[in-house]
């Protein structure tokens, strides 16, 4: 059996596949094997996967129609045999050393975490996050979900897991934010996470890829997440981290949901906001730091959307124009 598992989707990843995989193979911890799941690839990367699977037997190629990340990460847990897991996209790049300093760090713990450093297409470093070394309760990291720098605690590759948190839970298929939607019960479940200073992991953000592929679309799954999580919070009894939560979602709503001219923007748009909402609202309306008029408008979001939005054009229509 091997000691890490390092799960890769692999669509359509063009000339950045062969960087990606090469600081796999090239880590200082040898006792790994490499699943690349081919999601439907067209452009020739599911042979350079083949190709990699010849030259070094600890990779294996799993080939798949087109499903989407949150399928093929599936398909890869399925079939993953390591005691630890690792998540890497196609197109990044790992440290020649990630994974030993991780396994290393994370001791008895159930988490280890690396900081993230940004890459430009031509691979030159971008932003890191200013993230020091911590040893923190699965409580604690996931306070770090409200975090302006939230998203170095979001993403699901910088990281090192202990293969039973992944048992019975798998990431929700066809959704965009993934990692948004499972990060929080993987929370729950940890005991001791360790956060590591320095970047291992580096994130190259290309044209095409899903994150670039529209905000309103990438919106209303982020905003289903944040309702699923909210639900969880408050079963778990993370009444602080439930309200934050809540506010946040009362906050961003009203404004997502206004942003986008209805003649411009698909019905599926605003019927996904809506069910986001509705799953939300029972833990909005507990929240105690979101004004009685801001919970009026929310219901009435959920409960009759077309008259909130005359509602807002009434509103807009009195305001004086600016001389």
């Amino acid at each position: 059996m091997p000691r890490i598992s390092v799960i890769v989707p692999v669509y359509n990843a063009g000339r950045y596949l062969p960087i990606c995989l090469d600081s796999i193979l090239a880590q200082t911890h040898r006792d790994l094997e490499i699943l690349l799941v081919d999601d439907g690839s067209t452009d020739g990367s599911g042979a350079v996967c083949d190709g990699y699977a010849k030259i070094d037997g600890r990779v294996r190629v799993l080939h798949q129609e087109n499903r989407g990340p949150s399928a093929a990460r599936n398909r890869g847990l399925d079939a993953a045999a390591g005691e630890y897991i690792a998540f890497a996209d196609a197109d990044d790049v790992l440290a020649p050393d990630m994974l030993e300093i991780l396994l290393e760090a994370m001791g008895e713990g159930d988490l280890a975490v690396c900081n993230i450093q940004r890459l430009s297409q031509t691979g030159k470093p971008g932003e890191c996050c200013p993230i020091g070394g911590e040893v923190l309760t699965g409580r604690a990291f996931a306070e770090k979900l409200l975090l302006p720098q939230a998203w170095f605690y979001v993403t699901v590759m910088n990281r090192l897991y202990r293969r039973e948190l992944f048992r019975g839970l798998r990431f929700p298929e066809g959704f965009i934010h993934e990692d948004e939607a499972i990060v929080c019960q993987l929370a729950a479940r940890c005991r001791r996470v360790v956060t590591v200073s320095r970047p291992l992991y580096f994130y190259r953000k290309t044209p095409g890829s899903i994150m670039e592929l529209g905000f309103r679309i990438q919106t209303t799954d982020k905003l289903t997440a944040l309702s699923r999580r909210l639900a969880l919070c408050r079963e778990l009894g993370w009444s602080e981290l439930a309200e934050a939560t809540a506010v946040r979602i009362a906050h961003t709503f009203p404004a997502l949901y206004y942003c986008f001219p209805r003649e411009n923007t698909t019905q599926m748009y605003f019927l996904r906001m809506e069910a986001a909402l509705k799953e939300a609202l029972p833990g909005i309306l507990r929240a105690r730091g979101i004004r009685f008029r801001q919970k009026c408008l929310l219901i009435l979001l959920a409960i009759c959307p077309g008259g909130a939005r005359r509602l807002e054009k009434w509103k807009k229509k009195k305001k004086p124009e600016a001389f």
